[in-house]
């Protein structure tokens, strides 16, 4: 199982475009304190189902000191390497491209248990809404 616990760089949301479209208001949002998540399902395009991309923030207004931003980043990061796996197969089965920010909204630094605890709870609830979606938005 150590192939499938990885987090390339395929994964990640990087282009800033696709940031905006993610962005755009017409996504789906929830919060599962201290994360806020944003989320765009779309149906795949090609064959082969796409995995999920993620983008992680953690404010500077929250995390003045970078180290501390950082560690946050990495914790969630971690968790989800960890717990992604659900995710992957429910875009599989489903044929969905699914594009998520993970935004750290709280003011205080958590334990990576806590953290991983959190994240399940997102991740379940996330796959839940993607269930029960009617349709989803065309692609960008």
């Amino acid at each position: 199982m150590s192939g499938t616990q990885t987090f390339t760089k395929a994964e990640r949301l990087c282009s800033q475009a696709a940031i905006d479209w993610l962005f755009d208001g017409k996504g789906q949002s929830f919060s599962v304190f201290p994360l806020r998540v944003v989320c765009k399902a779309v149906p795949a395009e090609t064959p082969a189902v796409p995995l999920p991309r993620l983008l992680i923030s953690v404010p500077k207004k929250n995390f003045h000191h970078a180290v501390d931003r950082n560690r946050q980043k990495r914790l969630i990061r971690e968790a989800y390497r960890k717990q992604k796996h659900e995710l992957v197969r429910f875009a599989a089965d489903h044929r969905l491209a699914v594009t998520l920010a993970v935004i750290f909204v709280g003011k205080d630094e958590l334990p990576a248990s806590a953290v991983e605890e959190r994240l399940a709870a997102a991740l379940s609830r996330l796959i839940k809404q993607l269930g029960s979606a009617p349709d989803h938005e065309p692609a960008l």
